[in-house]
């Protein structure tokens, strides 16, 4: 298995203080780890992360053996470009999202039409949803409706917030069982 990993707003996966390198290092258990890394900033804009997103295509391909881990803005903007570009991976881990959004601006050219995220809940074959209490980005509804959108199956943790540097959590206890039971062989 081989894993993607689509962060949000604030940080990338590698960024120490984060949870990213607890990620990465629980993913490395089960294959390879690819980081992707978009711009922020100035640069936040849906068309620079997709040139972004392209960009690693040349290197790395989505399919079958793929499972993409995403958090936050990276719940949004992933379903959206795989929609878009009829891209089907084995499985999506989405940690801190939410659906509809509560973004305004800018960050809302990040979010999935309903149609894309039918399409993902088609065409994605495992689909996880980590989410917590007192999420300051996504309120109990959103995070139930992205749950429903997609399809997925959910995992509730209390207590951790958004998983971001504000909430400090650096690590993800429940992270290795949604990916052992991702990689799971379906019985149907």
């Amino acid at each position: 298995m081989k894993f993607l990993t689509v962060h949000g707003l604030g940080f990338n996966f590698e960024e120490e203080g984060t949870f990213g390198p607890y990620i990465i290092n629980v993913l490395n258990k089960y294959g390879s780890v690819t980081n992707a890394k978009f711009p922020l900033g100035d640069g936040l804009t849906p068309q620079n992360w997709e040139n972004g997103m392209k960009n690693l295509l040349k290197t790395f391909d989505i399919d079958n053996q793929t499972i993409i881990v995403c958090h936050s803005l990276g719940t949004l903007f992933t379903p959206k470009f795989l929609a878009e570009n009829k891209l089907k991976p084995y499985g999506i881990i989405c940690i801190a999202g939410g659906y509809p959004t509560d973004y305004v601006g800018p960050l809302l050219a990040f979010a999935p039409q309903p149609e894309q995220m039918e399409w993902c809940k088609q065409n994605i074959k495992k689909r996880s949803f980590i989410y917590s209490s007192h999420d300051g980005y996504f309120n109990e509804s959103a995070q139930q409706s992205y749950i429903e959108h997609i399809g997925a199956k959910p995992y509730f943790l209390e207590g951790y917030g958004h998983f971001g540097r504000a909430d400090h959590i650096t690590d993800l206890p429940i992270l290795e069982q949604v990916v052992l039971d991702m990689m799971k062989k379906s019985t149907k």
